[in-house]
């Protein structure tokens, strides 16, 4: 008996493991051209600065390369900086040297892309990259990029002191924010929940994590995913068509409190059209959507 149960037992984990599901490709691998003692990030997550007091380089996040580096001593003559800060708006770094007396400072403007110098007035001329602008009812919640597309969409949500359930009665704004070489900028009303252990903390500034609220992209089509859905058009932001479903469950009270998270998988969306697994009403049925329309 021992022995068949061993059997058993190998033969499920054998099926186990040849069926597990494959790691995510790799996208790319680099090690840091200098030393990361201070690394920076722009609003869109597609640059990294980092370096120390003698030298910093920029990378590149999507592809992983770097756009450029300097080492301070060859570049601008000083082998250590007093500091140095990234104006991202203009992608410009400035450095802080010692100047030839104690009290004088000797400030260097750097090329973001290429690390090399720039004089003052060319900083000061400099176009502004457009920034994504969070109005102050609102937070950040994600961003998702389309490298062959140059096309960053940030999703934002409203701000708000309980978010425990999906509720017909509590919908909140929900918005996304398209730059690059499309803009726009769309706002859907949709309930959106927030896990308890997260919840109370979030309420007075803490991360946002633990909402449950997602962007993602097929095609043409921008799916903004909360406790139901909003599709787009990716060139316009034009609202193609939304519905609800339910995939939580929340009870409240004084001594106890419960709640039920991703009862079911969350939306599909494929060339043949969307899947969504509704459990409002006690459905608990699987929908398909036409993609274009969501008939």
């Amino acid at each position: 008996m021992k022995k068949l149960l061993a059997l058993c037992t190998f033969v499920f984990l054998l099926n186990f493991f040849s069926n597990a599901q494959k790691e995510f490709p790799m996208q790319w691998k680099m090690s840091f051209p200098v030393s990361p003692d201070y690394k920076l990030i722009n609003a869109d997550r597609s640059l990294v600065l980092e370096g120390d007091m003698t030298e910093f380089a920029m990378i590149d996040a999507v592809a992983g390369k770097v756009l450029g580096k300097a080492e301070f001593k060859e570049k601008y003559g000083t082998k250590k900086s007093k500091s140095w800060e990234w104006d991202r708006k203009k992608n410009v770094i400035i450095i802080t040297f010692k100047g030839e007396s104690k009290k004088e400072e000797k400030l260097v403007y750097v090329d973001g892309n290429t690390g090399n110098m720039i004089d003052e007035n060319t900083f000061k001329t400099t176009k502004e990259i457009k920034e994504v602008v969070v109005k102050s009812n609102m937070k950040w919640r994600n961003s998702y990029y389309i490298a062959d597309k140059d096309i960053t969409l940030d999703l934002q949500f409203e701000k708000s002191l309980w978010i425990g359930s999906s509720d017909s009665k509590n919908k909140r704004t929900i918005s996304v924010v398209c730059s690059g070489s499309k803009s726009w900028v769309q706002t859907v009303q949709g309930n959106y929940v927030r896990d308890l252990c997260t919840g109370f903390g979030e309420s007075f500034g803490g991360p946002n994590e633990g909402i449950y609220l997602d962007i993602t992209v097929h095609g043409d089509k921008v799916f903004v995913i909360y406790e139901g859905i909003s599709v787009l058009d990716l060139n316009t932001g034009k609202l193609l068509w939304e519905t609800t479903f339910d995939n939580s469950d929340y009870s409240f009270g004084l001594f106890k409190s419960t709640q039920t998270l991703g009862r079911a998988a969350m939306p599909l969306a494929s060339e043949n059209g969307v899947y969504i697994a509704d459990l409002s009403d006690k459905n608990f049925k699987i929908k398909k959507f036409d993609i274009n329309n969501g008939t």
